[in-house]
Formats: C-alpha cells, sequence, structure tokens
C-alpha cells in the first residue's frame, strides 16, 4: 500500500497546461509526446543512497569497512546493490539489501548496513551503491552513487561519495533529475547536472505575431527539453502568461533550433530556459 498515495506527481500538472496548449494553438502534430505527460518542476530527489567510512579510525587494505544507508520520503521498500571497482575483494556484508528508509517505517531499522572489503593492491578505486524503489506501477526512483578510495601501503583514504546518476521512472518515461527540472531522457545514463560543461542553446528562433493581442512587442516566457542530438523533445510555457500571447508563441515552436548540451564525453539532454518574443500590430 502506498502511504502517499494521495499525493499526485507534479508531472500530472504541467501536462495538462501543455495538453491544452497542444489543442488551442493547434501545435500537437509537432510534438504529439507532449500529450503523454509533462516533466515538473521537482528537479530534486526525495530520495538517497550513501556510502562512508564505517570506523573513525582509518581502514587498511585488509579491511575497509563502508556504511551504506538509504533515505526516503515514500514508505515503500527499496533495494541496492554494491558494485566493487578494480583491486577490491568482498569479505562480508549484504552485496544486494533491501530495506525501508522510510521515516514511517515501523519495523526493525534496515535502512543501513555495513559492508567490509579488502584491496588486493595499492592505487585508486571506487565503491558504487546502486539504489531502486517502486513506488507503483509506473513510478520509480533510481540512483547510483560512487564513493572513490586511494589504497596506499598502509591506508586507505575516503574521498566524498557523489552521485553518478539520480533518475525518475513515471508513466513509462524516464527522466533526470536536473536541480531544477525533470529532463527526459532515452534510457539510464550516468549524468548528473555537475557533468554538463556546456548547457544547450537555442541557435535559432523567430518572432511570433498575434493579431488578436494588445499593440506593441511582448516576451513569453518557455523551457524547452532538447535532446542529446539537438532537437526539441518538449516544451513548457509557465502558467500566468496571457493565453493570446502563449498561443502565438506556440506557431513559431517548429521553427526552433537548438545546440545540445555536452559533458565532457558526449552529447545529453538538458532543458533551457528561452523567450520568445511575439508582436502585435
Amino acid at each position: 500500500m502506498i502511504s502517499r498515495s494521495r499525493r499526485k506527481p507534479r508531472t500530472t500538472r504541467f501536462g495538462s497546461v501543455v495538453v491544452w496548449l497542444c489543442c488551442t494553438a493547434g501545435f500537437l502534430n509537432f510534438f504529439p509526446s507532449l500529450a503523454e505527460g509533462f516533466p515538473g518542476s521537482d528537479g530534486g530527489p526525495d530520495f538517497s543512497v550513501f556510502l562512508e567510512s564505517a570506523e573513525a579510525q582509518p581502514s587498511t587494505r585488509e579491511s575497509i569497512k563502508i556504511l551504506v544507508s538509504m533515505t526516503s520520503e515514500w514508505s515503500m521498500p527499496a533495494r541496492s546493490e554494491i558494485m566493487l571497482g578494480p583491486n577490491l575483494k568482498w569479505k562480508s556484508g549484504d552485496r544486494v539489501h533491501t530495506g525501508h528508509p522510510g521515516p514511517r517505517w515501523q519495523g526493525e531499522p534496515d535502512r543501513a548496513w555495513t559492508i567490509e572489503l579488502r584491496a588486493v593492491r595499492e592505487g585508486r578505486t571506487y565503491v558504487r551503491a546502486s539504489y531502486f524503489c517502486q513506488i507503483d506501477d509506473g513510478y520509480i526512483h533510481e540512483m547510483v552513487v560512487e564513493l572513490p578510495l586511494q589504497v596506499d601501503s598502509d591506508s586507505v583514504r575516503f574521498s566524498e561519495a557523489r552521485p553518478v546518476r539520480v533518475e525518475t521512472v513515471r508513466m513509462g518515461e524516464r527522466f533526470r533529475y536536473a536541480g531544477e527540472f525533470l529532463v527526459p531522457i532515452d534510457g539510464p545514463e550516468d549524468v548528473v547536472p555537475g557533468d554538463i560543461v556546456t548547457r544547450a542553446r537555442v541557435t535559432y528562433q523567430e518572432s511570433a505575431h498575434c493579431k488578436d493581442c494588445t499593440p506593441g512587442r511582448h516576451e513569453v516566457n518557455c523551457i524547452a527539453f532538447v535532446t542529446s542530438r539537438g532537437k526539441l523533445r518538449s516544451l513548457y510555457f509557465p502558467p500566468n502568461q496571457s493565453p493570446a500571447l502563449v498561443g502565438a508563441a506556440s506557431s513559431v515552436v517548429g521553427r526552433l533550433k537548438f545546440e545540445p548540451a555536452r559533458t565532457k564525453k558526449r552529447r545529453v539532454a538538458d532543458y533551457i530556459r528561452m523567450v520568445i518574443q511575439v508582436e502585435s500590430p
């Protein structure tokens, strides 16, 4: 049973706005996927998995103890799997662990556990922990966190753990948590906002025209979601803007052109805030 079943994903509200625009402005043919739901403004996750040293004293090559812990605002159980980097061997603890990270769990605490490893040689390595929680049939949380380690001859130094993937699946569509918004993506990918070195940008846009609007030059704000190939995947017009202006702005959507965002390794999907100029005689 879902303890927060009354809470609707924020995608529902935004999705209805976009569907209305599609129907009234007549540009549904440009982006039929807009009617299937829309990424909301909940760009920060309400769940996590974390890795840290389980001991106050420095670890040694023969005994590296790591505390793994999960947190969530949801009551459903979550599953975590541990993945080892090079030169590490398993000693004890759960490789795969299922626990209840939510605050409403009344049973025996099981959201944290300790694993013990050993290093077969010196050098840099890492430990990764995944997080998977299915809220319901169409709602999933996923995360992967990496803990870098430096193995020396007589000690093991821990760096700060960092997320390498934070995603959610809603109604069959996958999104990346991007800090401010959920960005639609094609599949799981090891990308977080800090990995993006060049943000997506507009390379071509036109002004729109509105014969029924107040005379003058107007600005319509919107958020464009751009694929890794530089294609416009979806567009969101925030509320409290003139429907006539938004309808006019939507008429030039099909002619927008973009350059995708990039990490150091490849092109990735991203979002961009933009302004569409609307001129009225």
